[in-house]
């Protein structure tokens, strides 16, 4: 081909190319800000979407702390009020700052942002731990099943109040039925003597239990559905997630453990009940230490058997 020919055809192609350039950039200035940069009317510019960088998250990071420290510091306040001094307006007061917080921490447009920092390999180790800190929180209360979550925080709010105003009536022989407090009945678990006696006042202890019972069931679906709603197996599985594990992993972690502590254990309890028949005056030891012969209501705990050792 000749030189001539070769060069006319590379100038059209140039002019081409010219004119496309022209054309595809007349429609829209160079400057125009994508539709994900755009702000979001009534909402904080740290809060909002697509972030190009560092220094975006940072922004994020910052907004958030502020704003979930205020609240959360607001929500705790109400907590205490409602639980040492239960009132409906206690009780609507403390429900109204739990939906605010969850309003914040679980809401869409919360979500939606730490849906795109999470994973991004441009985080420091600590900004990608709070993203998934505040991810975790948003599962507990996710915006996209308000409902649900209105729902989860009257049912766990009735819970509290159940628990607490529950009155507890004491019979023991040949005394006259009696109300007692929480405190009071952990006093007699460690002061009482008698088994009989042991038995009543822990059977006392959980009267309070039938009250609750479905309302706990009802709690239990509540948070696997927002657990589930944000990607985790599970509320078990959000819970241990926290810890940087899995529900698997948790679960194999606390079988090690027992096995480790069984041989320990083993040789503690037997002591302990052998201990405690020979107080109560039991002359067959039991395989399994009775409930009501602990000092603590729950057996978390055995108070008592060796002054000054806490076991």
């Amino acid at each position: 081909m000749k030189v001539r020919t070769i060069a006319g055809l590379g100038m059209l192609l140039l002019s081409a190319g010219l004119l496309l350039i022209y054309f595809a950039g007349n429609g829209e200035p160079e400057s125009a800000e994508p539709e994900s940069m755009k702000p979001v009317p009534g909402v904080p510019r740290a809060m909002q979407a697509a972030p190009d960088g560092p220094a975006d998250v940072t922004a994020f990071l910052d907004s958030y702390n502020r704003t979930y420290q205020q609240l959360w510091t607001a929500f705790e306040g109400t907590s205490w009020t409602a639980s040492s001094d239960i009132s409906e307006e206690n009780s609507a007061t403390h429900r109204a700052a739990a939906l605010e917080l969850a309003d914040f921490v679980g809401g869409r447009t919360t979500i939606e942002q730490l849906r795109l920092f999470k994973g991004r390999l441009d985080l420091t180790p600590l900004q990608d731990r709070q993203v998934e800190v505040a991810w975790q929180l948003a599962a507990h209360v996710p915006g996209t099943l308000s409902s649900v979550v209105e729902d989860l925080i009257a049912t766990r709010t009735a819970l509290v109040d159940s628990l607490y105003s529950h009155r507890y009536t004491l019979t023991l022989p040949g005394q006259p039925v009696r109300e007692v407090t929480p405190n009071e009945i952990d006093q007699l678990l460690l002061e009482t003597r008698d088994p009989t006696a042991r038995q009543l006042i822990w059977e006392t202890s959980k009267t309070a239990g039938p009250g609750l019972k479905d309302g706990l069931v009802k709690l239990q679906g509540l948070r696997n559905q927002v657990a589930r709603e944000m990607g985790y197996s599970s509320f078990f599985a959000l819970e241990t997630a926290d810890y940087g594990l899995s529900s698997q992993e948790m679960v194999r972690l606390m079988d090690d453990l027992v096995a480790g502590m069984m041989p320990l254990y083993t040789q503690l309890h037997c002591w302990v009940r052998h201990e405690l028949a020979a107080r109560y005056g039991v002359d067959e030891v039991p395989t399994l230490i009775p409930a009501h012969w602990l000092g603590n209501r729950w057996a978390q705990e055995w108070p008592g058997v060796v002054a000054g050792v806490d076991l």
